[in-house]
């Protein structure tokens, strides 16, 4: 049931799995990370640090990408609904490719409910610089939960903060989130798939300045 489109289930099934089950799970996630993420914020991103929300972390697979490539300084929060998983995640160290320790914080909380940082504070309105998503909204949430999604993502975004959202005919397809975030004002920029023949898409999208 993990790789079903049914929120509800999966949220069952994730809670079932061990971290080690989930990281033999996520392998190939991984390896597309490394691949999709650094294509669609090259040339996007101011070169300064930024606020940064990872979606769906895991145990931190998405969000080691994302302190690589970040610029230096700045500050990354994971949400992720398996607590057992944020906390492992928590352990890792993430770092800059300078070999620079990046800031990086966890809460284990729903994606479809209003974003909170670690301390259970709201998250405060145009914020965030960068909102990344990968491997859940392609394989899980429905459009109706990528919606309720895509409204809490352009609320926290600042005016120019850039959304990276996954994917795929077994959740939401490219096309109905590259609609979703139009309906909210957003921007479609770009978007990049880990190799030629990955069927999930990653969509780059921008709020508006």
């Amino acid at each position: 049931p993990f790789r079903r489109g049914a929120n509800d289930e999966v949220c069952r099934a994730y809670c079932a799995m061990s971290s080690d089950e989930f990281a033999g799970v996520n392998a190939r996630q991984r390896w597309a990370n490394w691949r999709t993420i650094p294509k669609n914020i090259d040339g996007v991103l101011p070169n300064r640090p930024l606020a940064v929300i990872d979606l769906c972390c895991g145990i931190g697979d998405s969000t080691e990408v994302l302190a690589w490539y970040a610029p230096p300084g700045s500050e990354i929060l994971g949400l992720e609904y398996n607590h057992d998983f944020a906390t492992r995640a928590a352990t890792r160290r993430y770092c800059h490719d300078s070999g620079r320790a990046t800031a990086v914080a966890f809460r284990a909380q729903s994606v479809l409910e209003e974003f909170c940082g670690a301390d259970g504070v709201r998250i405060p309105d145009a914020s965030v610089d960068l909102v990344n998503s990968s491997g859940a909204v392609g394989c899980h949430f429905d459009p109706p939960a990528t919606t309720i999604l895509a409204r809490e993502v352009v609320r926290t975004l600042r005016p120019g903060g850039i959304a990276l959202i996954d994917s795929g005919s077994h959740g939401t397809d490219a096309r109905t989130v590259v609609d979703i975030f139009g309906a909210l004002g957003c921007e479609h920029v770009k978007e990049s798939r880990s190799c030629a023949l990955d069927r999930y898409v990653q969509v780059c999208l921008r709020r508006p300045s």
